[in-house]
C-alpha cells in the first residue's frame, strides 16, 4: 500500500480552535475525493497522583455527545508553549494542584485517520491541592468539582465502560504501561517542577 499524495485541499472552515479541510488524494491509482481532516492544536493530558496514590479526575460535559464523561486534567497547547509547560498550567487551571517530579511519558494521535492533534502525555505527583484555585472560565467552572480516585477504581472503571473518553483511557493505560515498564532513573523523572 503506497501513501496517500494529496492532490487538493480546500478549507471550509477555520477557527483559532480548529481548521476543517476538505481534501483530494491520490491512493494506488485512484482518486480519493471529499475526505474531510480536521486539525486541532496539540494538547496535553496529565496523570496526576496524591501521597495515596489517588489519581486526579473530575466529570466533564462534552457538547458534542450530550453526556458527561470521567476525565483527566486536559488541554490544548499555547502557541510557542513547551508541552510541559502547558501541562503544569492545566493542571492548575482545571483542578488547583500543584505537581512535581513531571514525566513525558508519550504521545498519541487520536482518531488520526481524520483528525490531526496530537496527544503529549504526563505524569506527576502532587504537592498541593486547592480546589479554590482553580481558574473560572466565564465565571464558571470548566467542570464539576475535582475527586481522587484510586488507580485501583480507574482501571475497573475504565473496565466497567464508567470512564469512556478515548483520550482518557489511553492516556491512564499508556501512564500505567509506561511506570511498570521503566524504573524512575530510567524515565528521567525531575526531582523539582519546573519554575
Amino acid at each position: 500500500m503506497d501513501e496517500w499524495t494529496l492532490s487538493e485541499s480546500e478549507v471550509v472552515a477555520a477557527t483559532r480552535w480548529l481548521r476543517i479541510e476538505k481534501n483530494a488524494y491520490l491512493r494506488d491509482g485512484a482518486e480519493v475525493r471529499d475526505y474531510y481532516v480536521l486539525r486541532r492544536p496539540a494538547f496535553v493530558v496529565v496523570i496526576a497522583a496524591d501521597d495515596a496514590d489517588r489519581v486526579i479526575a473530575m466529570r466533564q460535559y462534552r457538547p458534542a455527545t450530550g453526556e458527561f464523561y470521567l476525565a483527566f486534567p486536559a488541554g490544548y497547547i499555547a502557541p510557542g508553549e513547551d508541552p510541559e509547560r502547558a501541562a503544569i498550567r492545566e493542571l492548575r487551571e482545571e483542578t488547583g494542584a500543584l505537581g512535581r517530579n513531571w514525566r513525558h511519558v508519550g504521545l498519541l494521535d487520536p482518531l488520526p485517520g481524520y483528525i490531526d492533534s496530537r496527544a503529549h502525555i504526563f505524569c506527576c505527583d502532587v504537592v498541593r491541592l486547592d480546589r479554590e484555585a482553580r481558574v473560572r472560565e466565564d465565571g464558571a467552572a470548566e467542570h464539576d468539582p475535582v475527586t481522587m480516585l484510586e488507580r485501583s477504581a480507574v482501571r475497573e472503571a475504565i473496565v466497567g465502560g464508567q470512564i469512556t473518553e478515548m483520550q482518557a483511557v489511553s492516556a491512564f493505560l499508556l501512564a500505567e504501561a509506561v511506570t511498570a515498564a521503566y524504573p524512575a532513573h530510567e524515565r528521567g523523572v525531575k526531582d523539582e517542577a519546573p519554575q
